[in-house]
């Protein structure tokens, strides 16, 4: 069956079946159609010319934010399903009615591509019959699709006084003979990858460090704390575009670790804009919040951070869900704006992680340098 077989579209574009943007349902059936009429509109710029992701995130937010301050509608970054095709009168529907407006006319006839074919798109390869359709589906030219990446050009190395130093207590491992570029490679990587974002690099080196950085985890497939499971997880989800499909830990350039961690952030703050909400906090606290997250899991890290919240007294209404939504993002903030605040919280949340269970004295040690201060000891 040709990629883009009738059997494997939605109807219309303009039928939503949920909420989109902030705090909405951001179902990915919707998302890729709200993608697709917001690239249409001028307003979104997606990974590759008419091909949507269906992942949400501050950019889609930032987008229909956008559309609706230029045409006079309330600003609250959410895109409603009509009623029955139309505006209710509350108003509910009145972003995607203006879309409609704007390109239902070229648009009408154009099916939306499923998840399967977004999916299909970015991690299968396809023969050249299916990249013309894919193409001419989305009013692109083929030239113009993502081709596989090329290698890396060499880039000069960053002044090592602009790089973070090596933690004390992996001095001995950075420092060996067969692991004296990791370091340096690891930081250059952040600084190609994540310039004037110092909480994402603070978080991401020091977890890069705590991982081991390049070299393999004696007891499995994990390199710098990226296994394969989690690595064809996020492939699985659209994550990593450009990514080669069958890529292992092994063998990840130091700027593609990056752009995994990044991406595994990414995930786990989706629901407040995405990596780029660790630059409102502090970087010692984006690291202790990135730290439970990387090491157990986005949910049950979210979950020893909210605990932490609610134990000292940020917000006794936060509920331990396990979900980085508006509420939790809030006393976070909260919290790194406050020096004091800041302290109580990342000791509150080392004390939340080590209470779980018996940890060995490896991951107590690790655990414990996410107190305040503790890293610089």
């Amino acid at each position: 069956m040709s990629l883009l077989s009738k059997e494997n579209f939605f109807d219309n574009l303009f039928s939503f079946g949920g909420s989109v943007g902030r705090n909405g349902d951001n179902g990915r059936d919707d998302v890729i159609k709200a993608q697709t009429l917001l690239a249409d509109a001028g307003y979104l710029d997606l990974p590759a010319p008419g091909i949507p992701t269906g992942w949400p995130g501050d950019g889609l937010t930032r987008a229909i934010t956008n559309l609706q301050k230029d045409n006079g509608l309330e600003a609250d970054g959410l895109l409603l399903p009509m009623v029955q095709g139309r505006v209710a009168q509350n108003g509910v529907g009145e972003t995607l009615h203006l879309l409609q407006q704007q390109s239902g006319s070229h648009l009408k006839n154009r099916p939306a591509l499923t998840p399967q074919q977004v999916d299909d798109y970015w991690q299968q390869p396809r023969d050249a019959e299916d990249e013309i359709q894919l193409a001419q589906a989305n009013s692109v030219q083929t030239d113009a699709l993502p081709q596989a990446p090329a290698p890396m050009p060499q880039q000069k190395p960053m002044p090592q006084s602009e790089f973070m130093p090596v933690p004390g207590h992996k001095r001995d491992f950075f420092l060996k003979p067969e692991n004296k570029d990791v370091w340096t490679d690891s930081q250059s990587a952040i600084q190609r990858q994540l310039p004037g974002q110092p909480s994402q690099g603070t978080a991401i080196g020091r977890i890069y460090a705590e991982e081991g950085g390049r070299v393999r985890d004696p007891n499995g497939t994990a390199v710098g704390g990226i296994t394969e499971t989690t690595l064809q997880d996020m492939q699985g989800k659209g994550l990593l575009p450009g990514l080669p499909k069958d890529v292992k830990p092994g063998d990840l350039t130091p700027d593609q670790q990056v752009q995994v961690y990044r991406a595994y952030l990414d995930q786990g703050f989706r629901h407040v804009g995405g990596a780029k909400a660790l630059e409102q906090l502090d970087p010692d606290l984006a690291h202790a919040v990135a730290d439970a997250m990387f090491m157990h899991g986005s949910s049950g890290g979210m979950t020893f951070v909210q605990e932490a919240i609610y134990d000292s007294g940020i917000d006794p209404a936060i509920k331990a869900d396990g979900g980085m939504g508006p509420q939790s993002f809030a006393a976070l903030k909260k919290a790194s704006d406050d020096p004091k605040l800041r302290d109580a919280l990342q000791t509150a949340i080392v004390e939340s992680r080590l209470k779980a269970k018996e940890w060995t004295p490896g991951e107590i040690d690790r655990i414990s340098r996410t107190r305040p201060g503790a890293w610089r000891r």
